[in-house]
Order: C-alpha cells, then sequence, then structure tokens
C-alpha cells in the first residue's frame, strides 16, 4: 500500500489468521471459553480424538451441558457490532466526522483571514506545521489515537482555510470550482471501485509508489529553488512548455492521477480491513487515510485551476 498512513493497517491484515471467528473468548485451536460459565469448550477440529457420552456430558471438563447448548442455539447470531469489529458504515461515519472537522475549521479560518489577515497567516502556518508534525505522529504510533487524528484534521483545516483565501482573491470562484471537482473525482472513483470497474493491483501499487517519489523529488526541488532565492528561475522552468501544454499543469495532472490511484487503494484498505475483521478503531484510521489522500487531491486541483487561470 503506497498511502503511508494505511502500512499500519495492512501490516495488521497480514498478521490476521485467516478463517477464524474473532468473536470474545474464542481462541484457533486453543478452543472456546463460554463468557458465563467460564468451561472451555473442545475444539472441533480435536472432536474426534475425544469420546463424548451426552449422559455424562455434564460431569465431563471442557463440554458444555444441555442448558448452555440450548441457551447457545437459541441465542442471536453475533455480528460485527457484537464481536466489536470494524464496518463499512464505520469507516463512513468516522470519514465524514474527520471531513467535517476539516470543513469546520477551514471556515473558521476563511473568516478569520478575511478580518484579520495577520491572524488568518498565523493560524495558516501553524495549522500546516501542526498538521504535518501529527501526521508523522500518526502514522507511527502503535496504538490508534483518534484525538490526535480529530487534532490533525482540526490543523490541517485552519491551513486549507488560509490557502484557500489566498487562492480567492486572486482567482474568485476558484475554491468553489475545487472543491466541487475534488468531491466530483472522489465520487467516479468510489463508484467506479463498487461497482468493480477498477481494482488495486500489485501493478497499480507499483505504479502509485514510484509516482509518489518521482513527484516528492520534483517538489523539493522547487522548494529548494525558492528557499535559496532562485524562486524566478522554478516559476519559469514550470512555464515550459509540451506540445503547447506548461510544465506546471502536467505535473498537475500527474498528481491528481496518483492522487486518485491512491484513493482507490484507500477504498481496498477499507474493504479489506472489514473483511479482516479488524478492531472497530481501526476505522479511524481507514478515514485518517482517506482524508489526508482528499485534502491532498484538492490542494492538486486547486493548483491546476489556478495555473489555468493563468493562462
Amino acid at each position: 500500500m503506497a498511502n503511508p498512513v494505511m502500512n499500519q493497517i495492512d501490516s495488521q491484515i497480514a498478521r490476521t489468521p485467516a478463517g477464524y471467528p474473532t468473536m470474545p473468548g474464542y481462541n484457533a485451536g486453543r478452543g472456546t471459553t463460554h463468557p458465563q460459565s467460564g468451561a472451555t469448550y473442545a475444539d472441533p477440529r480435536q472432536a474426534s480424538q475425544a469420546s463424548y457420552d451426552p449422559r455424562t456430558a455434564p460431569t465431563q471438563p471442557g463440554y458444555p451441558d444441555a442448558q448452555e447448548l440450548n441457551e447457545a442455539y437459541y441465542a442471536p447470531s453475533a455480528d460485527a457490532v457484537d464481536r466489536g469489529t470494524i464496518t463499512m458504515d464505520d469507516v463512513v461515519v468516522r470519514t465524514g466526522m474527520l471531513l467535517a472537522m476539516v470543513i469546520g475549521a477551514a471556515a473558521v479560518n476563511w473568516y478569520v483571514s478575511i478580518l484579520n489577515p495577520a491572524l488568518g497567516s498565523t493560524l495558516t502556518m501553524g495549522g500546516a506545521i501542526a498538521g504535518l508534525v501529527l501526521v508523522f505522529v500518526n502514522v507511527f504510533k502503535r496504538s490508534v489515537s483518534p484525538a490526535l487524528i480529530s487534532a490533525y484534521a482540526l490543523c490541517e483545516g485552519l491551513f486549507l482555510g488560509g490557502i484557500s483565501v489566498i487562492f480567492e482573491y486572486a482567482y474568485p470562484g476558484i475554491v468553489k470550482e475545487a472543491v466541487v471537482a475534488t468531491f466530483a473525482v472522489a465520487a467516479v472513483t468510489l463508484v467506479a471501485y463498487k461497482m468493480k470497474w477498477v481494482r488495486y493491483t500489485a501493478k497499480m501499487n507499483k505504479i502509485l509508489i514510484i509516482g509518489l517519489f518521482s513527484l516528492l523529488g520534483y517538489r523539493l526541488l522547487m522548494l529548494v529553488l525558492s528557499v535559496t532565492g532562485l524562486m524566478p528561475a522554478a516559476a519559469n522552468f514550470e512555464q515550459i512548455t509540451f506540445l503547447g501544454i506548461p510544465l506546471g499543469l502536467i505535473i498537475g495532472f500527474i498528481a491528481v492521477g496518483l492522487a486518485t490511484v491512491s484513493l482507490i487503494g484507500d477504498f481496498d484498505t477499507a474493504e479489506r480491513a472489514v473483511a479482516a475483521r479488524m478492531p472497530k478503531e481501526t476505522a479511524w484510521m481507514v478515514g485518517f487515510g482517506i482524508m489526508v489522500t482528499l485534502i491532498w487531491l484538492y490542494t492538486e486541483i486547486l493548483r491546476i485551476l489556478a495555473i489555468l487561470r493563468q493562462d
């Protein structure tokens, strides 16, 4: 999985034994513990190695009595909620909550930047730095922390709100176009994935990894040119045209394509996490990964629209 946010989930899925239920009290190969009586039932795979006499079952250790068998037979089937495992509804709800936080924080800084540009700039830079730190904290943290993930969403919202105001002042109406385009791409990608028109394959993963490293190298080069005072050179470099298309625009479309592929990978991870019956809190990490990809997609689309407006 190329999305680094999802690496932790992928490693956990790889360690999950396939084919064994994750109901409370069950350990593969070790039998099942009754939640009330504490009795341990023999592993069905070992049934042929033990003798069972129904007349003396209540006195035989490791076997349920008639009442326990009757309760188990008429008890409702355990679903994902009863087992405390992730469901697709959990992923949708957590992702929606995080996106709501991003939009809410962005709206706050949008109006702060209009009323008090100095304070807005401070919140924008603070959100960018704190968001970058929280990305690494959440990626490398062993346990899922909804609080830290929510904090990242708020910080990233402040950053997006600040830069969106800047782009809106320069190109009126551009933010609305970028938002609509982002959700349109996400919706089309989700429909294509659900309809099985696209699948996330190993080949697609390799292409995404190579593309991400290439894009990162290019962006670092542009950053070095800017920091060293060679900004005009960097700007002129992006204006180099191929078949009449500026290089900056070509790079932008490549980045949008990579973000779309990453989104397909995020959907694939969510589906596999549900199939593997991962813990319920995994939904926060899946939502975090999807949100990071959507934010990346929005900034790339915003940049493309700005280049088109310049032309």
